[in-house]
């Protein structure tokens, strides 16, 4: 029932869905008897406060509605400076995070947004240092105080608020020890770098530890499953390719799930490159391989990174008389919308390289594969880790609960990752499961 929201900064523009939020909760509380958010508080010019201060979030859902509101802080608490009936979990010194102001839209309330909001909360934690998550609520504000044990936070004492109105203050210690059922990896600039063109011995050996400790080890890539060979010291217990759009079982032959791109797609874009004497190099990945209609200095280079030979030379109307999972095509990012949009319009695209983009199924990604390997193994996501790099990663770490952004990501995968760690070429993935006590 959570599929789909997001979390980002409030903008001006979504003031007014957030004060009828702001407005519901707080005639919710009043029919109930509780005397939290009256007397006008928070009102439009808290909100403004919380806004200026880059500490006011909105949840959104699939079709980009405001559906909740919350305000999440990193600068101290003077109202928890003292403590009473109870002791903070931590010192007043060590560095935490506090939510405030949680409010859920009336459609969207009983799908869990609230503990979804404390678990993206908990990601925040871990990306910027700090050691706990607080909040405070109302004695007689049952639901939040649900919220904070379903979320396994830990009720401390009571605190006064500025009014001396008393709160229930709750925390949560980070531990640097989730529980993990599954950790998926990206193969190139996060298994297997790009200088050395290999999987170095201590990330062989930390990914063997892993499957030893009972934790499913999955592989998620673009590449097909017959382009893996880079990384086949490594025993994978499930295998993401083509971005998604085929889902394999540990035998690589038993096909999980899989999406092709439509027929009328293809011949688009086919009929497109035929008309305009094929203006760009583009290529399209059946089960066994990938076939373009030539090759040229950009397509080269792109390969030779990847210690490849590039793919080989076939007409595209022959082509795609096959099934085909992928389609890419080799042209500048500010291209990419034009071609896309034109002619393959069921599929969206990713890029992990400058040079060229992923084309797939639209609502096929890396995070649906992700959903996919997950319901297989009965993993819960709030389980799951993943480690990547490029463009096509960006969806699957901000889909789990512990996305693990390389060093030498892009920024829009670190933007999204709960943990930022090394490079690929100083043993990122070695030290984040070390990090994360998932490995000695």
């Amino acid at each position: 029932m959570l599929k789909g929201l997001t979390l980002r900064h409030t903008q001006a523009s979504d003031l007014s869905a957030i004060m009828a939020i702001v407005a519901d909760a707080q005639a919710d509380f009043r029919a109930r008897g509780i005397d939290q958010w009256q007397n006008g508080y928070p009102n439009e010019q808290v909100i403004r406060g919380d806004i200026e201060r880059g500490e006011s979030y909105v949840v959104c859902n699939e079709a980009s509605d405001v559906v909740a509101t919350a305000m999440i802080t990193f600068a101290p608490d003077p109202n928890y400076a003292v403590i009473y009936d109870g002791e903070w979990l931590l010192p007043a010194a060590a560095c935490y995070a506090t939510i405030h102001r949680i409010a859920v839209a009336l459609s969207a309330r009983g799908q869990g947004i609230a503990e979804w909001i404390v678990g993206q909360a908990e990601r925040m934690c871990y990306k910027r240092g700090a050691a706990s998550l607080r909040i405070d609520t109302h004695r007689d504000n049952r639901s939040m105080q649900r919220v904070a044990e379903k979320c396994s936070m830990t009720h401390c004492g009571t605190i006064l608020l500025a009014d001396g109105a008393e709160r229930l203050a709750y925390e949560k210690i980070m531990t640097n020890r989730p529980k993990i059922g599954a950790v998926f990896f990206d193969i190139d600039g996060t298994l297997v770098s790009f200088n050395t063109h290999r999987v170095s011995d201590a990330t062989v050996e930390a990914l063997a530890e892993l499957r030893r400790r009972g934790v499913k080890v999955i592989l998620a890539t673009g590449r097909l499953l017959n382009q893996t060979e880079v990384v086949s010291r490594i025993k994978f217990d499930a295998y993401i390719t083509l971005n998604g759009c085929c889902c394999l079982a540990e035998d690589g032959q038993t096909v999980i799930s899989e999406a092709t791109i439509p027929q009328s797609d293809l011949e688009a874009i086919v009929s497109y490159l035929e008309e305009n004497n094929q203006p760009f190099p583009c290529s399209f990945m059946d089960d066994k391989g990938n076939y373009i209609n030539y090759v040229d200095e950009r397509v080269q280079e792109v390969w030779d990174h990847i210690a490849l030979p590039a793919p080989p030379v076939e007409d595209p109307r022959e082509t795609i008389k096959r099934n085909i999972y992928q389609v890419n095509i080799y042209v500048d990012a500010a291209d990419e919308p034009s071609i896309v949009e034109g002619y393959l319009q069921h599929c969206e695209s990713t890029r992990w390289h400058p040079l060229f983009a992923d084309v797939n199924l639209r609502g096929v990604s890396k995070q649906q594969g992700v959903d996919t390997i997950l319901e297989y193994f009965g993993i819960p996501r709030e389980e799951a880790m993943a480690f990547g790099d490029g463009g096509n990663d960006v969806s699957m770490l901000g889909h789990v609960k512990w996305g693990v952004a390389m060093g030498n990501a892009v920024d829009s995968a670190k933007e999204v990752a709960a943990y930022v760690t090394d490079t690929v070429d100083d043993e990122g993935i070695c030290k984040a499961l070390q990090h994360f006590g998932l490995i000695d």
